[in-house]
Parts: structure tokens; C-alpha cells; sequence
């Protein structure tokens, strides 16, 4: 009974870790540096939630720019454990799959779930470094 209990733990610890490497396929990592910023992105957050174990944060993205943001370009951004920024809990990466024109607005949601903590201890958590971009053509 005693292995069962570690193989069953071993999986449970595994899966997370699997769903978060294959949910990732194709997306550059949060902070990647080999991307194009789109210029000029005005960020609003709109509500940070907690919803089934995921930290969730809204928003606003305006295109103040005088350029058409065109697909696929994403929105990313990192979750913190609170406003001071001293603990980095991970990032998230949403996918915008139609274009927007200068002065156009649009929203977005990034839900980040920390894994093996519980989100009900990162009730203040705060997101920054948030950013529109582009990935060169593969």
C-alpha cells in the first residue's frame, strides 16, 4: 500500500508539470527576448480575480499606435505575490488571433495557476511587465 501511495503521488505531481509544458508548445516564454514589441500598447487591468485555483487578471489593451496590430500577436504578462514584486510566482501568455486598428481597443484575460501552492494564499497578487508582441515568422 505503501508504493501505490508514492507511485499515485508521483503522478499527481507529474501531471501539472505535463499540462503546463504541452499548454505552452508554440508560445514564446514570458520575457522571451526574440519577439517584436508592438508599439506603443496601453495596458489597463480591469479586475484580478481568483476563479478555481488560477490567479486572473482583465483588462484593456489599446493600440496607440499608428500601425495595425495584425494576427497572431499576444498579450503576456507576470504574476507576483503581491505589490511590493519581490516574489515572482510565474506568467501567462493569451493569443489574439484578428487585427486591431490604431486607436482600437480590445480585451484580455491571462490566468496564471501556481501549481502546487494554493491561490488563496496570493490574494493581493499584483501583475506588471505586461506587453503586446509579435513572434517572427517561423
Amino acid at each position: 500500500m505503501k508504493n501505490f501511495k508514492l507511485g499515485h503521488l508521483r503522478h499527481l505531481l507529474l501531471a501539472p508539470l505535463m499540462f503546463w509544458i504541452l499548454s505552452c508548445q508554440d508560445q514564446e516564454p514570458v520575457g522571451a527576448t526574440d519577439i517584436t514589441v508592438l508599439p506603443n500598447a496601453e495596458f489597463t487591468i480591469t479586475s484580478k480575480t481568483i476563479v478555481s485555483n488560477s490567479l486572473v487578471v482583465k483588462g484593456i489593451v489599446k493600440n496607440g499606435s499608428n500601425v495595425n496590430y495584425t494576427p497572431e500577436w499576444y498579450v503576456e504578462g507576470e504574476f507576483f505575490q503581491d505589490s511590493t514584486f519581490a516574489l515572482e510566482l510565474g506568467g501567462a501568455t493569451q493569443e489574439l488571433n484578428y487585427s486591431m486598428a490604431p486607436g482600437v481597443e480590445t480585451e484580455w484575460q491571462l490566468s496564471f495557476t501556481p501549481g502546487l501552492l494554493d491561490s488563496g494564499s496570493y490574494t493581493h497578487f499584483a501583475v506588471k511587465n505586461l506587453r503586446a508582441y509579435t513572434q517572427p515568422a517561423q
